[in-house]
């Protein structure tokens, strides 16, 4: 046993005699002979039944015989191996569409095991997975979102060409979020980086102007007095973009100005009246300016008020999300998917029960003889019947 162990590369699983010994019960077992010795006698360990049976569906997995015989070979053994009942439920592709069609493998994958199921192999065209029950609702649609999102993922494209500058701030497309949230945030803070790097004194000092015009002299002195002044250096200037930055991004998860600017002021733990005092500026272009300086923790504070908008939309869009009536009619014409038919066993007793006698089995005149049933020690007035069936399909 030791050398077949071996062979098989599985030795360093098995190192005590306990280990030797229930191997040999589990080889006795899938062999078929049950137990071979005087161990019959002795109490068992009850989950070596469950070890074999799990052995056995393994190797009945792949035995050449036809598929609906071989499967239910499968689920009677795992039936017993997981100790409630078992079904096995193939999943089909009938159209191959090359990676297209592993991205629509991958997402029913995902819906499957939500609703409990669990993948078992995977096919060049198709999937299996166990479970007690498929679920009874249509699983089309959300198959078809979960699709959708995988290929914006894939096919996105590169996540610089999504991540673009603009007057009114980054601007990041909602398919960057979704390819890859961390690296969406490292080309932000490049961008910002760039930001830094093209500051220019006469240019910033002309928009300081502009939208503390616009608030007028007392906003601005009453934003001084409680330390909120304009940008003076690049650093600041940088800061200042990447609020801006996560204004549009906050925005673009449906949120309305003034939450915007309630959410930035406690992040950045600005008092009610610090706050208060933002109101006279530009929402966009001039409160951005003014509380650069407030930032403590400089670019990394940006990346963590990004971070929190940049899931807020990832979730408003998992809330959201409507696929179109093409993909649906792709997943229904290219997903075949097992129908959620289980028996109904109480049914089917009860139908056999209140079903007429001549019904149920074969009463009245029978093809077999029956003379040879008969034995002169049975008691007088003893009828003797032969049965073809009693129960449907048995």
């Amino acid at each position: 046993m030791q050398e077949q162990l071996e062979l098989a590369g599985v030795i360093r699983f098995v190192s005590t005699e306990e280990d030797f010994e229930l191997v040999r019960r589990l080889i006795e077992r899938h062999s078929g002979h049950n137990v071979s010795d005087g161990m019959r006698f002795f109490p068992e360990d009850p989950a070596i039944a469950r070890y074999a049976a799990m052995v056995t569906a393994a190797d009945l997995f792949d035995l050449g015989i036809p598929e609906s015989e071989r499967f239910a070979k499968v689920q009677k053994e795992l039936t017993v191996a997981f100790g409630r009942p078992c079904n096995l439920f193939r999943v089909k592709i009938s159209e191959d569409r090359g990676y297209l069609t592993a991205l629509l493998l991958s997402a029913c994958e995902e819906v499957l095991i939500k609703y409990g199921l669990t993948p078992l192999a995977i096919f060049p065209n198709g999937e299996l997975f166990e479970g007690e029950v498929l679920p009874k609702q249509d699983l089309i649609v959300e198959i078809a979102t979960e699709w959708q999102k995988r290929i914006d993922r894939v096919f996105a494209g590169n996540i610089e060409q999504l991540v673009q500058p603009t007057t009114s701030g980054i601007k990041v497309d909602a398919k960057a979020i979704q390819q890859d949230l961390e690296e969406t945030l490292i080309q932000v803070q490049a961008l910002l980086e760039k930001k830094k790097a093209g500051y220019k004194v006469d240019k910033v000092a002309q928009d300081i102007n502009k939208h503390g015009g616009k608030a007028g002299e007392e906003a601005i002195q009453l934003a001084a007095q409680l330390d909120l002044t304009p940008v003076s250096n690049a650093d600041e200037f940088a800061i200042s973009e990447g609020i801006k930055a996560v204004y549009a991004s906050y925005g673009q998860a449906g949120l309305k100005p003034k939450d915007i600017w309630d959410k930035i002021a406690r992040f950045l733990e600005l008092s009610d009246t610090q706050r208060q005092s933002l109101e006279p500026f530009d929402a966009l272009y001039g409160r951005c300016l003014f509380t650069a300086k407030a930032v403590k923790n400089g670019i990394e504070q940006i990346l963590t008020m990004l971070r929190d908008s940049f899931e807020m939309r990832r979730e408003s869009k998992a809330d959201n999300s409507e696929v179109s009536q093409e993909m649906i009619l792709a997943v229904s014409r290219m997903l075949n998917l097992p129908n959620a038919n289980n028996w109904q066993g109480t049914q089917e007793l009860e139908n056999y029960i209140d079903a007429n006698p001549r019904q149920r089995c074969s009463l009245g005149t029978t093809s077999e003889k029956i003379e040879e049933l008969i034995s002169n020690k049975m008691p007088p007035e003893t009828k003797v019947q032969s049965f073809s069936n009693r129960l449907p399909g048995g």
